[in-house]
């Protein structure tokens, strides 16, 4: 990318490019939202419960019990709940589920454009199936938007300079107010990334297994229950391709 560009004039030369790409790949994501008169997500029915339970104790209907308020894990209950008073709980949860997929699959989308300098679009249906993978199906949908929104944190935190730096920082709280376990991660990315800069080339056989258990800490891959899934080769070229990275 150039260097005498900002991320936002690089985010309008893109849209501009391919909007009509992008128009049709949004439109196909939407399909598995609005095909099913509910959708069917694990816990997605609790959090449209929250949300309904929610205004009825607003409104004074619901005797007994009260709201309090939370830093964390709620902000796909909040949009929820405020689109459920403009459009009733049905479409809202329709509304609010697609524009989880949008964030999720585009953060993903930007993150792998920053890192690898160029549009994945031959990854796009592998990064489809992954935005309705395993997080979408159980409902972990505060989980799901905090992953998205870090995605798109990190593409703006991706050789940011100067005022870049406040971009990607005004996406930390609403990353936080969804999850954080986004939070830690797009933290624990970007730290790595950085010390891994300040790291010599090559190195020994030592230093490279520093880098390794680095990679595998920052990117949790310590939660994985198949530990081959993230072999050295993987790690390696991931490692590879940082170190390139200023």
């Amino acid at each position: 990318m150039a260097t005498d560009n900002t991320k936002l004039s690089e985010v309008v030369r893109f849209l501009r490019q391919f909007k009509l790409r992008v128009l049709l790949v949004s439109t196909l994501l939407a399909g598995p939202c609005f095909w099913h008169r509910r959708i069917e997500a694990g816990d997605l029915a609790s959090h449209v419960y929250n949300a309904w339970l929610a205004q009825l104790i607003e409104k004074g209907q619901a005797p007994g019990l009260y709201l309090v308020s939370r830093w964390n894990n709620v902000l796909f209950d909040i949009t929820l709940l405020h689109l459920g008073k403009v459009f009733g709980f049905p479409v809202a949860e329709k509304i609010a589920v697609y524009a989880c997929v949008l964030i999720f699959f585009w953060g993903v989308f930007a993150f792998v454009a920053a890192v690898t300098e160029r549009a994945p679009w031959f990854l796009a249906p592998c990064i489809a199936m992954l935005t309705y993978g395993y997080s979408f199906n159980m409902g972990f949908m505060n989980y799901y938007l905090s992953l998205g929104l870090a995605c798109f944190s990190l593409a703006l935190f991706w050789g940011a300079r100067g005022r870049e730096w406040v971009y990607g920082a005004v996406l930390l709280p609403f990353v936080l107010l969804a999850h954080p376990i986004g939070f830690v991660w797009l933290i624990g990315t970007l730290a790595y990334v950085k010390v891994r800069a300040w790291l010599p080339a090559g190195g020994s056989s030592c230093q490279q297994r520093r880098r390794r258990a680095g990679f595998s800490v920052c990117t949790g891959s310590w939660c994985d229950t198949r530990p081959n899934i993230w072999s050295i080769g993987i790690v390696d070229r991931f490692i590879s391709t940082t170190g390139r990275i200023n």
